[in-house]
């Protein structure tokens, strides 16, 4: 009976403390990620996720994604919706595949900034070798993020 106690006491404490707030990091795959001139979609993009606490009822609530220039300034930023509820339990690592992602509209972005239709000589004049960062967030009851270095190859 008395060891009862004591581990109902730790058990409290551990909930008290928010050992086990439910939470989700994860990684970008591959970092840096390269594009090339009239790439039009990024594929091969793995998120590794990592969970600690516990929760049987997690909710995902959305994905926001922005890419930054070498300014810090954001040239595309995108929010998907996700809704979802999900169990965590601290320890488990998964990977997932991104489904392929469509680039035209980052470069219809450039295109604007630039005030004119991108060429190769613009391409390679404007953008090739320059490094953008790539940065994913993930909205829930405990938001996390990652970011990766974007290369233009």
């Amino acid at each position: 009976m008395k060891h009862w106690k004591l581990l109902s006491l730790v058990v409290a404490v551990i909930f008290l403390a928010g050992c086990l707030a439910p939470k989700i990091n994860f990684t970008i795959k591959p970092d840096p990620i390269t594009i090339r001139f009239q790439q039009s979609e990024l594929t091969g993009i793995t998120l590794q996720f990592k969970m600690s606490g516990l929760s049987f009822s997690y909710t995902l609530e959305s994905a926001v994604i922005e890419v930054r220039d070498g300014a810090g300034e954001v040239v595309y930023e995108h929010t998907e919706s996700i809704g979802e509820s999900i169990w965590v339990v601290g320890g488990v690592a998964d990977d997932y595949e991104l489904p392929s992602i469509s680039l035209l509209p980052l470069w219809e972005e450039i295109e604007q900034s630039l005030g004119f239709a991108l060429t190769e000589e613009v391409y390679n004049s404007e953008l090739k070798g320059q490094e953008y960062e790539l940065k994913m967030i993930l909205a829930g009851k405990n938001p996390t993020e990652d970011t990766a270095v974007v290369r233009f190859e």
